[in-house]
C-alpha cells in the first residue's frame, strides 16, 4: 500500500488542487447495510439515544439520561408493535440507528408534534458522521414508515447540530422553535 500526492496549480481562482491517490482501502457506503431494527438492537439504542440527548446546552451523565423518562420513553419496551427502526452495520458492527416512535399526549417529548405523527430519532456513531450513513438510515427509515402506512414524522434537533441541514434536505419543513431547537414534520 501506498499513497502518492500532486500538486496541480492554478485551479478556478489560482488556487491550488492537491489529489491524493491512495492504495489502501478506505471505507465507504457501500459497506453498510441497512436491516430492520430488532429487540436485540436495544443496547445499540440506548447508547445512541445517550448520545442524541447530550445537548450540548445541557450535558449530563449516562445514568441521569436513562433515569430521565423524557429521555428512557423513547426506547422503553422497545420495539412497541407501531415502531419502525432501522440499523446501519458496517461488517457486524452497527454504525447507526433511526426510529419512529408514536407518543401520547402524557408522553410528550421536545419533537411531539401530535399523536398521530411518530417521533423520529436518529444517530450516526461519531467515527461514521458525515460519510452519508445519515442520508441513508433517513431513507430506510422513511421507506418503512411509508410501508407501515405512517404518512408523517416530526423530529427536534438543537440549533446547532449540523444535521439539521440534512434535515431540510430530506424535506422537513420547520413548524416551531424555540431558542435552542428546532421542531420539524416531514410528509412522507
Amino acid at each position: 500500500m501506498g499513497t502518492h500526492i500532486r500538486a496541480i496549480p492554478e485551479i478556478g481562482s489560482g488556487a491550488a488542487l492537491l489529489l491524493v491517490r491512495t492504495t489502501a482501502r478506505l471505507p465507504t457506503m457501500a459497506d453498510v447495510t441497512i436491516r430492520p431494527a430488532t429487540a436485540d438492537d436495544l443496547p445499540f439504542l440506548l447508547e445512541t439515544m445517550v448520545e442524541i440527548a447530550n445537548s450540548p446546552y445541557y450535558r449530563r451523565t449516562r445514568e441521569d439520561l436513562l433515569a430521565d423518562p423524557r429521555v428512557r420513553h423513547y426506547v422503553e419496551g422497545w420495539p412497541r408493535p407501531s415502531d419502525v427502526g432501522v440499523i446501519a452495520v458496517r461488517g457486524e458492527r452497527p454504525v447507526g440507528v433511526a426510529w419512529v416512535r408514536f407518543f401520547g399526549e402524557d408522553e410528550r417529548s421536545d419533537g411531539f408534534v401530535s399523536e398521530d405523527i411518530p417521533e423520529l430519532a436518529v444517530g450516526v456513531d461519531a467515527a461514521e458522521r458525515g460519510k452519508g450513513a445519515g442520508r441513508l438510515l433517513m431513507t430506510a427509515v422513511h421507506d418503512a414508515a411509508r410501508a407501515a402506512g405512517i404518512r408523517r414524522t416530526s423530529l427536534s434537533v438543537d440549533r446547532p447540530n449540523r444535521a439539521a441541514e440534512m434535515y431540510l434536505a430530506q424535506g422537513y419543513q420547520e413548524v416551531r422553535s424555540t431558542e435552542n431547537s428546532r421542531v420539524m414534520v416531514l410528509e412522507l
